[in-house]
């Protein structure tokens, strides 16, 4: 009990600080520098989750969040099932699981002659889901929040079913943040241990196939932004992710998830969409 106390004690004098920077101005320039200094294109073997990010008050509080973002659509909540304990989940589907980029002659789609296509040429079509446990409002306030998760989950991509990857992810989060009426500002930060099994299927010689079992470190803040008033607000997020790999891609270049023998993965994601409180 001392311990506990003693943490809840730090933790508040830390929320003393943040809070300071946690403004609406701050978040907003977030918003907008991170996109111009990280944006890139989805040509990944992995994308990384638009975390569940609850914030929850009470037992039976629950939150549901439905979202798009730059690489996905997806749907995530919490749910407090008693005084202390919470679970979370959250799922997604690519866009590729969706748009067709060829058609049957193998073409791009151009019928008026002017060719443009939002979506990067090598992208994998992703399915991913994941569940979590852990504590809520450690600090017991209504305002400063903390939580902290630890879970699990599992993920298959694909391109055109020549390359393939699937994958396994366990994690540690935590997020916190502060609310006030109307307005509620945040930050999560994610410590993830990944097991890829990748293939690659040639289509001329089976002898050139590749088959790669290998694991990743991945580190992944993400901020986020919700207004209006319960039970429904809208949200936005930004995340970014950092992939390390413990295994070395000397000579592949497949340009599908290995590409100049370095491992294809989503650096930024963007998001936006409704948050439903129950």
């Amino acid at each position: 009990m001392k311990t506990i106390k003693k943490y809840q004690k730090y933790f508040k004098e830390f929320f003393v600080q943040f809070k300071h920077w946690l403004t609406v101005q701050n978040m907003i320039r977030c918003f907008i520098i991170i996109p111009l200094v990280l944006f890139q294109a989805c040509s990944t073997m992995y994308i990384p989750p638009s975390m569940s990010t609850p914030l929850l008050d009470k037992k039976n509080d629950g939150q549901v969040d439905m979202g798009v973002s730059t690489n996905s659509v997806y749907l995530s909540g919490g749910y407090a099932f008693s005084e202390k304990y919470a679970l979370i989940a959250h799922g997604n589907l690519s866009y590729f699981n969706f748009y067709k980029r060829f058609d049957n002659k193998n073409s791009r789609y151009n019928a008026s002659g002017f060719y443009f296509d939002p979506f990067p040429t090598n992208a994998f079509a992703h399915r991913y889901a994941e569940f979590g446990v852990g504590r809520y409002n450690l600090l017991s306030s209504t305002t400063e929040k903390l939580e902290l998760f630890g879970g699990g989950g599992y993920g298959y991509a694909t391109e055109n079913q020549i390359y393939k990857n699937k994958y396994w992810v366990g994690f540690v989060q935590g997020n916190m943040g502060r609310k006030w009426k109307v307005i509620e500002l945040g930050l999560s930060f994610r410590m993830a241990y990944s097991g890829f099994h990748f293939s690659y299927h040639s289509q001329t010689n089976s002898t050139n196939d590749i088959r790669l079992k290998f694991n990743n470190i991945h580190v992944e803040p993400l901020l986020f932004f919700r207004v209006g008033y319960d039970p429904a607000h809208f949200f936005l997020r930004a995340g970014i992710s950092k992939t390390q790999p413990n295994k070395s891609f000397s000579g592949i270049n497949l340009g599908y998830g290995i590409e100049g023998e370095r491992l294809r993965y989503t650096v930024l994601h963007l998001s936006a969409g409704m948050s439903f409180r129950f």
